[in-house]
């Protein structure tokens, strides 16, 4: 149990995430700001600060090739990547299409030099992006019954080759995506 006292955030948490490869926690708030701590010795490293008006609805770590934090927006539906340090990336695909709320998020790693962010949508849009750039590699609709795409799974095999579960409209419907990095 601990208490971070002056690192504390000023409104609801919206994501805690553990990176075991950099030995980083990471918390976001609707106060708009990402704070960032080592472990197992739990201390402050750095702390983000977006846009006032920038409601942080998920985080997502990358450690390959470039170790970054994606910080996301469902509100304005479009994403913010920085280093762990803090300096803000200039991404080449930052924005969701107009019709895209994405729900479900998920990191894949391709291979020993790529990590790649898996994106599931309110109306059954599948997404892979590739890191830090966030350019779209594949988006295909999932559900022709415009079902959410609420969870994502990725699953790996012994030749890289990966398969993504993913879950539809609160397990209604199951789809499998077999190798997704070709």
């Amino acid at each position: 149990d601990f208490h971070l006292g002056r690192h504390d955030h000023n409104a609801q948490i919206t994501s805690l995430l553990v990176n075991n490869t950099l030995q980083v926690i990471v918390t976001s708030s609707s106060d708009s700001t990402v704070n960032i701590y080592s472990y197992p010795l739990i201390k402050h490293i750095n702390t983000i600060k977006c846009e006032s008006n920038f409601n942080i609805s998920n985080v997502i770590i990358s450690s390959c090739p470039l170790p970054v934090i994606v910080i996301y927006s469902y509100d304005q539906k479009c994403f913010i990547v920085y280093t762990i340090n803090g300096t803000k990336l200039p991404c080449t695909d930052t924005t969701s299409h107009e019709s895209d709320h994405w729900i479900s998020f998920a990191k894949y790693r391709g291979d020993a030099f790529h990590e790649y962010l898996l994106l599931g949508s309110d109306k059954g849009v599948f997404e892979l992006r590739k890191f830090p750039e966030l350019q779209v590699k594949h988006r295909m609709f999932i559900s022709q019954n415009n079902y959410a795409v609420n969870e994502i799974v990725p699953i790996i095999t012994h030749n890289n080759f990966g398969s993504v579960l993913l879950c539809l409209d609160h397990n209604k419907e199951i789809v499998i995506l077999d190798n997704i990095n070709k």
